[in-house]
């Protein structure tokens, strides 16, 4: 098959978009650069929801020092931190002055930094709800907090293997 060929075929599939469709196209790094920013404000707004925690504490629904209030706290910031700051740096990408190898570079650099900070943050959930759901007092509040947390990993490992899907096309 020679250019001409290949060139004839390409006209013959009449592959139109329209400047509104182009519009509508996200590229991966912009998928990425959403799904950070979406997760740091929601870690973010996490933070005072965090203190119905010590409400329960202090009612005595939950029996546990009130410094476990400190630990969600503590893996809300950190999770907010370390989305805004990948947020950042891939804004950071120009896709016009930027050669293929330095994007595909700075992508591992933050999917190794997402992935250290899920080792971190992790455990620092899994003690928090484990801790909560041991001393929890009334068994619907154990397995509301239980259920919630099931229903939270299910969606946040779906959101987990896009975030990888996505850095794997963007490197």
């Amino acid at each position: 098959m020679d250019i001409n060929e290949i060139k004839q075929q390409w006209n013959t599939l009449k592959i139109k978009m329209t400047p509104a469709e182009l519009m509508k196209r996200t590229t991966s790094l912009e998928h990425l650069m959403r799904n950070y920013r979406r997760f740091g404000v929601l870690a973010l707004l996490c933070i005072p929801g965090g203190f119905s925690f010590y409400q329960l504490i202090q009612r005595g629904a939950i029996l546990v020092s009130p410094a476990v209030v400190i630990l969600f706290v503590a893996a809300m910031a950190l999770s907010a931190s370390v989305d805004l700051y990948l947020y950042n740096q891939l804004k950071e990408i120009d896709l016009l002055s930027m050669s293929v190898t330095e994007v595909a570079d700075r992508a591992r650099n933050c999917r190794r930094i997402h992935l250290f900070s899920q080792l971190i943050l992790l455990p620092l959930v899994l003690t928090f709800v484990i801790i909560v759901a041991v001393t929890s007092t009334t068994t619907f509040l154990r397995w509301g907090l239980l259920c919630g947390a099931l229903v939270g990993m299910i969606i946040g490992f779906g959101k987990w293997l896009e975030i990888m899907r996505t850095y794997r096309t963007l490197t």
